[in-house]
């Protein structure tokens, strides 16, 4: 082959110019979602502010309270149900953590957290945090950092 029809064969000039075309998508790509992502941060951060409202109105109006969550100390889970130990005691139990749905009254004496234990009671869930059960040893009477709350009488008289 001769450098006369090396330099006049077109053959490959039509990959070039796709590979040319592509690389430009591909940073026009890059550059609108560059522009648009704090937009995008912004009325995602909007709609989540809007849920959030709204289920407070809708709780206000329903009379359903909204739910403190795991990290809720005993005395706010009464306070929120009036005092109620029953809707205190099914409260706590709604906001128990996945895999920690075993609640025996049993509350962390150093912040009045309620005490969620796994279904083997090895593990414990208080404030979010996962310890040993072995973290909160002995019986009641033994016992220094954690105590029984007063609300099982109550709960097991409306269950039966």
């Amino acid at each position: 082959m001769s450098i006369k029809s090396f330099v006049r064969n077109e053959s490959g000039a039509v990959t070039v110019d796709w590979v040319v075309l592509t690389a430009a998508i591909v940073g026009i790509a890059i550059a609108v979602l560059t522009l648009i992502a704090g937009g995008i941060n912004t009325s995602a951060n909007s709609t989540s502010s809007e849920l959030d409202e709204s289920q407070l109105v809708a709780s206000l109006i329903t009379g359903a309270t909204p739910t403190l969550g795991p990290a809720g100390t005993v005395q706010e889970y009464l306070a929120r149900n009036n005092g109620d130990k029953v809707a205190a005691y099914n409260d706590v139990l709604a906001n128990a953590p996945e895999g920690f749905e075993n609640f025996y009254y049993s509350v962390d004496s150093t912040n009045d957290a309620p005490l969620y234990f796994n279904d083997d009671s090895t593990l414990v869930s208080v404030n979010g945090q996962i310890k040993d059960a072995s973290a909160y040893p002995g019986s009641e009477e033994e016992a220094t950092n954690w105590y029984i709350v007063d609300w099982y009488n109550d709960v097991n008289a409306q269950q039966d």
